[in-house]
């Protein structure tokens, strides 16, 4: 019986080829899309959860309440939290300090790479799963200057055949300063990590280099603790909520603890609630792979329905030879499913194929065939109940045909189908709209990104690390680069302008209230730091070499002033961190942090011997020679430092890769979700022209143009479309808003754009309709007057 199905399904899909090409290719498109999706959300579900411990494993994280009611969440914490969680709360059995990234010169003789890493506490390896190749986790970072390396750091500096070697107890000397000694080597960290580091070095070395972590009110490190088996985590995150309060009572406060393994996807807090985070992207593509597949089998369905004529007679033939209606169903169903298999084979190859062009476009690493047998399951499981339910509808509505009516030849169109034709076609094209109103606000807010004027000029802004003879010699080193060819200036800062990580609640003055606990945003930089970075001033001046005390004086940005309350700042006595001075200039406010964060509080502090990025602006159109002018000025001063830079405009797309990697999947789909709407409308009119090929013959006879024959049989699907998007327009707009208001700093979102995303839309439902209707005009009525 099945064999009987299977041939059967066949030779109606070879009668009717361009109607079941249509299917095939909608299907497929659909099933490929929807895969890659699915690939991309497991892959996004399964970071950090390769860990032994993982349910037991959480990050630290603190609820920061500021003066103006505003409550910050971040992972920052300070440093003497770690030995108080250690010795007083019997509940937690590993605490490891984290620092962030790090990017340092590591050589061995004459072997030297710059590479990328962190500082970790001693029981780092206790709490984690890396996968320890050499060394044992109990003391693998036991001695101070220990460092642990990657496999790839292990085969750079060891040669392939390293696992032979006795590489435990070497040395690698840290920027040409500092001897460490390798303690171990760990496997490569996979690519589903939220962090990624090629060396782990004991924190204990970053403690000596810097001072300020020992101060409970300084916040830049990260902090993990594993939990003893059955300890609740709420219970313990209640126990550890004021610790930082009773060690400093102005710093307002709150500590929790957030599972490990939940941070890659929620990470994002809002007044001190989860409020998201990457989850919601993974949401959104879940939705429109399921819009996709929707699109895709509203396709068949429409179509299958359309045609349902031209089979009428060959079901009242089965049925007047016995066939029951239950027979007719499964025979519509095997072919719905035959189709649907046919379009999973072929998705499948598609995948395979553009896989590395995905894994480019989205950053990822995933292979296919090593997908576990769940992910095959799943692509097949979603291919036979897409057959069936996009088979269901004309299978149960094809086998309800009235056998005599049929022979006798009486038109057989049902009022139910062809309305249930039409909504699908109004849901089809509204899914479509709302995907492509969608990429229409992530295009729109990703340039305004990309150009929002941050309060500071990054363009043509190459940093470097401020490292060896380049620092030491640093005057020297800037007046003979200054002499080359490209380079217009140079200076030095603790960090990106555009990517503050350093706060502090310490500053005092004049006035403040002693409950107020509004965290800074604190830079060091040169004299002339602030005026490169195009700050601009409000009031008094910038910093000055000329002026021996500026040493201790600050440069404040305009929030700051709002926060201290001064109607005149200038001269007004500020300290913190022991050093007292004054302000000497207001900044305009300037974006610190990201766009989704308000403008904060900022203090620029004249301190070189804090500065550890090289900061060098480039004369415009002159980038090439300013690279060589820079390369070959630092391998001058710094022979034995690798080179290496980036543009502070790289620096900053990266912010917001996840934003940009969304909108160009976003751009893609609601391409590939108009194109098998099209396709669809493309089917259904080349069944209407063909269906009313003699009335068009006669409309022809009776003197009517190819203008009238076109609009009449378009005008019914563009007011389908235009239906489609008086209902998507509204939906995609309070969509739209709700993402955007994530973003502090945002577009707008008007109705303008939809209207003229809507009329782009028309144009294309008339261009896909218009080519079928101009075809089916140009007939000639002697041909299809003709008796059959």
């Amino acid at each position: 019986m099945l064999r009987n199905y299977l041939k059967t399904a066949l030779r109606s899909m070879r009668r009717q080829v361009g109607f079941s090409s249509i299917n095939l290719l909608g299907l497929t498109i659909g099933f490929a899309a929807a895969f890659f999706i699915l690939l991309w959300v497991q892959d996004e579900k399964s970071y950090d959860r390769f860990h032994v411990d993982t349910d037991r494993t959480y990050r630290v994280m603190r609820n920061w309440h500021q003066s103006n009611g505003y409550i910050s969440t971040a992972p920052s914490l300070p440093m003497p939290l770690a030995e108080v969680l250690a010795s007083d709360f019997p509940e937690i059995e590993n605490v490891s300090l984290f620092s962030y990234e790090f990017n340092h010169a590591l050589t061995s003789g004459n072997i030297v790479f710059r590479e990328t890493g962190r500082y970790a506490g001693a029981d780092f390896f206790k709490m984690f799963s890396w996968g320890l190749l050499k060394g044992s986790p109990e003391s693998v970072l036991s001695l101070p200057n220990a460092i642990v390396l990657s496999e790839n750091l292990a085969e750079k500096y060891y040669g392939l055949d390293w696992q032979s070697k006795n590489i435990v107890g070497s040395v690698l000397t840290m920027d040409n300063e500092v001897d460490l000694i390798v303690s171990g080597v760990f496997a490569n960290v996979p690519t589903n990590s939220t962090y990624r580091f090629e060396f782990i070095i004991n924190i204990e070395e970053f403690n000596r280099t810097h001072s300020w972590v020992h101060h409970w009110g300084n916040s830049g490190l990260r902090m993990f603790v594993r939990l003893q088996e059955g300890v609740d985590a709420t219970v313990v995150s209640e126990k550890i909520k004021n610790i930082v309060v009773d060690n400093h009572p102005t710093a307002e406060t709150e500590l929790f603890l957030q599972s490990y393994a939940d941070m890659h996807l929620l990470s994002e807090y809002e007044d001190g609630k989860l409020a998201g985070g990457r989850i919601e992207y993974v949401r959104i593509f879940s939705i429109v792979g399921l819009f996709l597949l929707l699109i895709g089998s509203i396709n068949f369905m429409n179509l299958a329905t359309a045609r349902s004529t031209q089979r009428a007679r060959e079901i009242g033939v089965r049925k007047a030879m016995g066939g029951n209606r239950s027979s007719i169903v499964q025979q519509f169903l095997s072919e719905s499913v035959l189709m649907a298999l046919m379009a999973f084979a072929a998705a499948i190859a598609a995948v395979i194929l553009l896989l590395p062009v995905f894994n480019t476009l989205t950053g990822k690493e995933i292979e296919i065939l090593t997908q576990p047998a769940s992910i095959w399951l799943a692509f097949l499981a979603i291919a036979a109940i897409t057959g069936l339910l996009a088979g269901s509808y004309p299978a149960f509505y094809l086998s309800a045909f009235n056998v005599i009516g049929v022979l006798r030849g009486e038109h057989m169109r049902k009022i139910g189908g062809n309305r249930l034709r039409k909504g699908l076609v109004v849901f089809q094209f509204a899914l479509s709209i709302v995907l492509i109103a969608a990429t229409i606000t992530v295009y729109r807010q990703v340039q305004y990104i990309m150009s929002k004027d941050l309060g500071m000029d990054k363009s043509n802004l190459v940093q470097i690390p401020f490292e060896g003879n380049v620092k030491s010699q640093f005057e020297s080193f800037k007046n003979e680069l200054l002499s080359k060819p490209g380079v217009a200036q140079v200076t030095s800062a603790s960090q990106l302008a555009f990517n503050i990580g350093t706060w502090t609640s310490d500053p005092e003055w004049e006035g403040k209230d002693p409950d107020d606990n509004t965290s800074f945003m604190i830079i060091n930089g040169q004299a002339d730091y602030a005026e490169i970075m195009g700050f601009e001033l409000v009031a008094g001046r910038f910093f000055s070499e000329s002026f021996g005390a500026d040493s201790m004086n600050y440069l404040v940005n305009e929030a700051a002033v709002d926060v201290m309350g001064f109607d005149d700042p200038l001269g007004q006595t500020l300290s913190f961190w022991s050093d007292e001075g004054q302000i000497i200039g207001v900044m305009k406010n300037f974006h610190g942090q990201s766009l989704y964060e308000p403008i904060r509080p900022a203090i620029v502090r004249y301190d070189p011997e804090n500065t550890f990025l090289l900061f060098v602006r480039l004369i415009p159109g002159q980038t090439s020679n300013g690279i060589a002018s820079l390369e070959a000025t630092f391998k001058q001063y710094n022979p034995e430092f690798p080179f290496q830079f980036t543009f502070a405009d790289d620096d900053y797309a990266a912010n917001y890769q996840s934003e940009i990697t969304f909108g160009k999947l976003a751009n893609i789909f609601a391409v590939l979700a108009l194109f098998i709407a099209c396709l669809g409308l493309f089917g259904l009119a080349s069944y209407t022209a063909e269906r009313r090929t003699k009335e068009i013959g006669i409309r022809k006879v009776l003197g009517a143009t190819i203008s009238n024959i076109v609009m009449m049989l378009s005008k019914e699907f563009v007011l389908l479309v235009v239906l489609a998007l008086a209902i998507a327009v509204p939906i995609a707009q309070r969509l739209s808003s709700n993402w955007l208001s994530q973003f502090a700093f945002h577009v707008e979102s008007g109705y303008g754009v939809f209207l003229i995303a809507s009329a782009a839309i028309l144009m294309v439902t008339f261009l896909t309709v218009g080519f079928q209707s101009i075809r089916a005009a140009l007939l000639n009525p002697a041909e299809s007057l003709k008796d059959e």
